[in-house]
């Protein structure tokens, strides 16, 4: 047989601890500082998703960060809460992924 639909959820396995790379767009401000939490939203208190930075390589635009809750979104910016610096994410690599599927048909 042949599977005609899938949908599926592809989910990359944030855990505590372990070092996430993420890609920033350039164009961003300023520079992450090691220890700072960073996050998603409209400030630190509606924030949707934080992490801590581990690693910043401004001349690559890659953040590394740990700790990670909840899901980043690519497309968005990621800010600094102690540098106020803010990069969008164009891409993340855990080097771990979670396959969720939803439902096939053949």
């Amino acid at each position: 047989s042949v599977i005609k639909t899938s949908f599926t959820n592809i989910y990359n396995d944030l855990r505590t601890n372990q070092n996430v790379l993420f890609n920033m767009n350039s164009g961003g401000t300023g520079n992450y500082k090691i220890g700072e939490i960073v996050y998603q939203g409209s400030s630190p208190a509606l924030s949707y998703t934080n992490a801590k930075v581990t690693a910043w390589n401004s001349a690559n635009n890659q953040l590394y960060v740990t700790n990670a809750v909840g899901n980043f979104v690519s497309n968005q910016p990621v800010i600094g809460m102690t540098t106020n610096a803010s990069y969008t994410l164009w891409s993340s690599c855990s080097g771990r992924a979670i396959i969720q599927i939803l439902f096939i048909s053949f």
